[in-house]
Order: C-alpha cells, then structure tokens, then sequence
C-alpha cells in the first residue's frame, strides 16, 4: 500500500507542478522515478522481518524525508517567490525565482577537505546532468557532503 501511495502522490505532485510551470520538474520527477525504482529494489530483497523494518527506515529517512524536507519545499519556496512577484515584470520575476534557489546551499568536499557550498542549480546538475564539478584547489571531483538545513 504504502509503495502504491507513493506512486500516486508523486503523480499527483508532477501533475501539480506541470500546473504551475515549476522550472525544476524534469529534475524532479527524475528523483521520483529513482525513489521509486530503489524502493521497489529493496522490497524485492527482503529476506526477513527485520530486514524489512530496516529497508523501510533506510526508504522512509533517507530518500522520503530527505526528498520531502529539501526538494519539495523548494516547490514551496519556488511559488511563494512567484506569487510574490506577479505585479512586477517577466524578466524582473524570472530573476527573483532564480535568486530564491540559489540561496539554498548544497555542502561538498573534495580529497583536500575543503568545503564547498554550491546552489541548488549546481547541485541539481551534478545528480541530474552528470556535470562534473572540482575543488580549485585539488583538482578533484567534488563529492555530496550534507544537505542544507
């Protein structure tokens, strides 16, 4: 039940965000079609009772809560920046709507240890884009570190 909830609430949630021209949901329902694959992977290798309690936990913290806190709330973000600016013009709403994602930081490191924080654009095209990001110092590819609070 609760993989075929998820299913429809995320096509509802893409149905919801076509609605309102939400520039990110390409990136978004790609996150969906992941969640889903991986939960659907990981329900077809249970072997017990508790390895069931512990792929539901890995499911429902890392990859639901994680989705819901971060990337759902900058659909919230995304239309409280659009409403704000719906008197003003195109090009003037379409810098603002930028500029509210771009506040949020994405932390990455590298083999030297420094820490780099990266929008939301950046980190999008690294999970979604393959773009390929590394640190000025060492040379090497930036890896995920934590998600912004």
């Amino acid at each position: 039940e609760l993989f075929n909830y998820m299913k429809e609430h995320f096509d509802n949630e893409e149905q919801y965000m076509q609605e309102i021209h939400y520039p990110y949901l390409n990136e978004h329902k790609i996150m969906h079609k992941n969640i889903i694959r991986d939960m659907s992977y990981l329900i077809q290798n249970i072997k017990t009772t508790n390895d069931l309690k512990e792929k539901l936990y890995t499911i429902m913290s890392e990859w639901l809560l994680e989705h819901i806190l971060h990337h759902d709330v900058m659909i919230g973000k995304w239309i409280k920046a659009h409403n704000k600016n719906t008197k003003e013009e195109e090009t003037k709403q379409e810098e603002l709507t930028e500029d509210s994602q771009e506040k949020l930081e994405f932390i990455y490191s590298c083999p030297c240890k420094t820490t780099h924080a990266l929008s939301y654009n950046e980190h999008l095209d690294i999970l979604y884009h393959n773009k390929n990001l590394k640190c000025k110092n060492c040379q090497q590819t930036l890896f995920y570190f934590k998600n912004p609070i």
